[in-house]
């Protein structure tokens, strides 16, 4: 049933023109069936085997909203809310290791939008509220590392149009702490893995830029200054050394995901698609899940999401045509189609090296890996031994230097 409901959803997404990407991505595959509307925020468990996620259901950013969990082993759901409500999700720390609780706004409790927390393999309907406030709105809220602490978008209702970023112990014994100035818009606080810095984005009147600051307040430093365009949605990575943001980079249409590294400076585009990719969440296992439309979200049908593998170790990042080198050079074929355990891959290079190639399931899991050793540009032949795999949709991605291509497959037996 798995792959057969994975075929019909890359199906619906190739006929709403959001398939055809220019980069490894693959799509969660959750069947249209069971579920309605847009999903959005997606965000880590810590075992990685889950997806957080906005379910708008009437289309993107369109009332009411629940909270869902995507089991990303059969992509089954399990409705954390189911009330009717605008219940919201952000990207980055909103499932804790430590408490084992998964943090959200919501509007349930009336007076706007409040936080609530909820054990995640609790009945829908338990999630508590923790900000006692009657004043203001609390939005994107997130968790520090120890669960201890929150971080969220404060909008007082006399000037409801400004996010100020606040902090707050959930215990209620400190705070709450604005650390951010009222004459500036400051949204989508996001914690570091090490405790000690928040991430915000800050629109200063002309564009949006990614900020960083001790949790304190102090120190506040715009580390997406120097570059053009609007950033926004910023999470940190694993290690707490990359971001990972939705950016236009002052020349596409419609933004894409980009990583930035806080130590360098080094900027790296990392999807490649036509349309828009936003509200990036970095997983331990390096992979990025984030949210996809074919065009601009709020004239869209509702968005989808994907996940890509965060190539970032070292300071390389391959992706394709990043030589410009003509395309036919290293475009690849594959024989029999189906693929089968002993599947020919012929591809030709115009450079000599060592060629990796390397399958992906289809949320960019690796389930093999081959390098052949080539001695001159020319054609060569692969043979892939799929012995060891189930039946399936993949992906394989041929890479040579700094050549790349992606493709994908589909694996009979």
């Amino acid at each position: 049933m798995r792959i057969l409901q994975v075929i019909i959803v890359l199906i619906l997404a190739a006929a709403e023109g959001i398939s055809q990407r220019n980069d490894p991505a693959v799509l969660v595959a959750v069947s249209t069936s069971s579920y309605q509307g847009s999903l959005q925020n997606g965000s880590w468990s810590p075992d990685n085997q889950f997806i957080m996620c906005t379910n708008w259901k009437s289309g993107y950013n369109q009332y009411p909203a629940d909270i869902l969990l995507i089991e990303l082993e059969d992509y089954s759901i399990i409705s954390l809310t189911t009330d009717g409500e605008s219940n919201v999700n952000m990207p980055g720390l909103t499932w804790n290791p430590v408490i084992d609780r998964v943090i959200f706004s919501s509007e349930k409790s009336g007076n706007g939008d409040q936080v609530h927390i909820m054990d995640p393999h609790g009945l829908p309907g338990s999630a508590v509220r923790i900000s006692p406030w009657s004043d203001r709105m609390c939005w994107e809220p997130g968790f520090s590392p120890d669960g201890e602490w929150i971080t969220y978008e404060a909008h007082y209702f006399h000037n409801p149009n400004r996010g100020i970023v606040e902090t707050y112990k959930i215990d209620g014994t400190q705070g709450p702490f604005q650390l951010t100035d009222t004459n500036i818009s400051a949204n989508q606080p996001s914690w570091s893995p090490a405790g000690d810095k928040i991430l915000y984005q800050a629109f200063d009147g002309d564009t949006w830029d990614i900020w960083t600051m001790d949790v304190d307040g102090s120190n506040k430093q715009n580390v997406t200054g120097s570059d053009p365009g609007d950033k926004t949605d910023a999470t940190f990575s694993p290690d707490g050394k990359w971001i990972v943001y939705s950016a236009d980079n002052g020349t596409l249409l419609y933004a894409n995901i980009f990583i930035k590294n806080l130590e360098t400076g080094q900027l790296i585009r990392v999807t490649d698609y036509s349309g828009y990719d936003g509200a990036p969440s970095w997983s331990t296992d390096d992979r990025i899940v984030f949210e996809s439309t074919e065009r601009n979200p709020d004239d869209s049908n509702g968005s989808m999401l994907w996940i890509i593998n965060a190539t970032v170790k070292g300071t390389t990042f391959i992706s394709e045509n990043n030589t410009g080198m003509p395309k036919y050079y290293y475009m690849s074929q594959n024989y029999p189609n189906p693929f089968n355990p002993t599947t020919i891959i012929n591809y030709q290079l115009p450079v000599k090296g060592l060629v990796t190639l390397k399958i992906y399931d289809v949320v960019g899991r690796e389930v093999a890996a081959l390098v052949d050793g080539i001695q001159n540009a020319g054609y060569y032949n692969v043979t892939f031994n799929g012995a060891g795999i189930s039946s399936g949709v993949y992906f394989y991605r041929l890479q040579a230097g700094t050549l790349c291509n992606t493709k994908k497959l589909l694996l009979m037996k």
